[in-house]
């Protein structure tokens, strides 16, 4: 797994874990409302609901892992994938265990202290459609790359007046990977995580198209200035929003 995607995998797992505790707990309290608390048909949507989110992560770190790949210079070994897709399959099972878990400990006065078979059963029929998916996923990467196929971070486009046509947010957010992914080479570790989380922050925001844009261009140029010698920096125009 690619370095930059292995830095994401923290970050994507603590935000999709809210997100399907959330939902979890809405969930139960609809199930408690009309007295369906612990039936197979609750402990049927807790199960989906977070078999939906693993494929979510597992999902974003493709996306992430092919963005990453396609910045790079050298094309990867066939012995890279091998290992890129056993980790893909541990993570996903690590997230299996834990649904199972979860699963035990919210219904464990309905199965005394196991999950009914057929529980247990869709746990497993997910965790194996996940693993296809992801060996599925594994060999679409290698023959995008092989076929050089364009790869953007986000389908933002951005309209812009007069001559400058279109311009794709992604560009920039690909442009400023690269820089992020060289200064880490200066064992910097403190400011790269900050112009990572800065730009995730940037690139997952809600705010227009265009003010994103300037923000990227703003990080863009933020991580220009940190590469090069202190002598050789310049100011330059921020635009706030």
């Amino acid at each position: 797994m690619h370095n930059y995607t292995r830095l994401q995998l923290d970050e994507l797992k603590i935000r999709y874990n809210k997100e399907r505790e959330k939902e979890w707990a809405s969930i139960d309290s609809n199930a408690l409302n009309i007295g369906m608390f612990g039936s197979s048909g609750h402990i049927l949507q807790f199960l989906e609901n977070g078999h939906k989110y693993i494929d979510k992560l597992i999902d974003e770190l493709f996306k992430t892992e092919t963005i990453s790949l396609s910045h790079e210079q050298e094309k990867p070994t066939e012995t890279y994938f091998v290992d890129l897709n056993r980790e893909m399959i541990e993570i996903a099972k690590g997230e299996y265990e834990v649904i199972r878990s979860e699963a035990l400990k919210m219904f464990d006065n309905w199965g005394g202290g196991q999950l009914a078979h057929n529980d247990d059963m869709n746990i497993q029929q997910d965790e194996i459609s996940t693993c296809e998916s992801i060996n599925r996923k594994i060999k679409m990467l290698q023959e995008e790359l092989r076929l050089r196929i364009p790869q953007s971070s986000t389908e933002t486009t951005i309209h812009v007046s007069g001559d400058v046509g279109v311009i794709n947010a992604g560009t920039i957010y690909g442009s400023i990977q690269v820089k992020i992914e060289k200064l880490k080479e200066s064992n910097q570790t403190e400011l790269v995580n900050m112009l990572t989380l800065l730009t995730e922050t940037i690139n997952n925001s809600t705010i227009k198209d265009e003010n994103k844009r300037e923000q990227m261009e703003n990080v863009d140029f933020l991580v220009e200035q940190c590469e090069m010698p202190s002598e050789k920096k310049k100011s330059g125009s921020y635009k706030s929003n």
